[in-house]
């Protein structure tokens, strides 16, 4: 007899939002904020602050404002949510730089989900811990085009795919100076199952700038990433290492952008360099211009910097910054 598991994220399955559910959704959120005005709104646990639960704040929030969180482990009760809105969710940081708000979804929930979120959203200086769903053990996001900037993923689990995180819907969502690590996708009863041990891309594709995915596993396949896309990852001076599954720790038939990336499977022999280096010989010189004065005008995407789909004038000036 197989068991079966509560679901806790607020999909049941990444295929079962329709289009109709989701022009309602956002038909009645327009209609309820139309009038409102973008704010600062507080987060903190000492009862000061406009919500003690970072999921009760991302339920009024509207497009323009800012989420204040201050520092501290929140135990959420149900997902931080947000529906198309334009917001930017910041966390505070310790000493060190290192992000101190922490979501623990408590080993029983998914900590945040987002449906149709455009570029214009930001997470910052945010922890998700301690997730628990069957896609996505953090979080699952569809349509999310986010940027997220020093955030970790961390101890996160997925009963099916994607232990850190699910993205479906064509999701592009950038990653600065972020860690995914120990997260993992399995299921403690099904043999064999579980793939994209940190993070599983249905549609659409990830970048990573100056990022560590290490420690992650999965069950199944694809310890780091997984993706059922061959454009779906671009690597810029980012670390993925020291992952574990049967096979891979990418998915071996995604066409990595890599732009001064590593992966391997030691992570003390994973060294990052400039974008621009592109004969990796530790500097950006006149030999890594003459390359790239020679696939001018090409798609050639070693050389392409901004990833825009031809080496231009753009990648020339990206290249002038990093001359060393």
């Amino acid at each position: 007899m197989q068991t079966k598991f509560p679901l806790t994220s607020i999909w049941r399955h990444p295929t079962m939002i329709t289009h109709r559910a989701f022009t309602i959704g956002l038909t009645l959120t327009a209609g309820l904020f139309a009038s409102a005005s973008a704010d600062t709104i507080t987060v903190c646990l000492d009862g000061s602050c406009d919500f003690t639960d970072p999921a009760a704040a991302a339920a009024v929030a509207v497009s323009g404002d800012v989420i204040e969180i201050a520092a501290g482990t929140y135990l959420m009760e149900e997902p931080a949510t947000l529906y198309a809105q334009e917001v930017t969710i910041r966390g505070e940081v310790d000493a060190q730089g290192e992000p101190a708000t922490i979501f623990d979804g408590q080993n029983k929930i998914q900590v945040f989900a987002a449906l149709h979120i455009s570029e214009e959203t930001e997470l910052e200086n945010l922890v998700f811990t301690n997730g628990r769903a069957e896609y996505g053990g953090a979080m699952h996001c569809y349509g999310f085009n986010a940027t997220l900037r020093n955030c970790v993923w961390r101890d996160n689990l997925a009963l099916f795919n994607g232990g850190a995180m699910f993205l479906n819907g064509d999701s592009n969502p950038t990653f600065i100076d972020c860690k995914m690590i120990n997260n993992r996708a399995a299921h403690p009863d099904w043999e064999n199952n579980g793939g994209g041990g940190a993070i599983w891309v249905s549609t659409g594709s990830v970048t990573l700038q100056d990022c560590v995915v290490s420690g992650n596993s999965a069950e199944a396949h694809t310890g780091a990433i997984f993706s059922s896309q061959e454009d779906a990852l671009v690597l810029i001076r980012s670390r993925v290492c020291n992952n574990e599954a049967p096979d891979t720790q990418i998915a071996e038939y995604i066409n990595v952008v890599n732009l001064g990336g590593c992966v391997t499977d030691d992570c003390d022999s994973c060294e990052t360099s400039q974008p621009a280096d592109f004969n990796r010989d530790g500097v950006v010189n006149g030999q890594d211009l003459a390359r790239m004065l020679a696939f001018w005008g090409t798609p050639n995407s070693d050389l392409d910097l901004n990833v825009d789909g031809i080496v231009n004038g753009a990648d020339l000036t990206q290249l002038l910054s990093e001359w060393s």
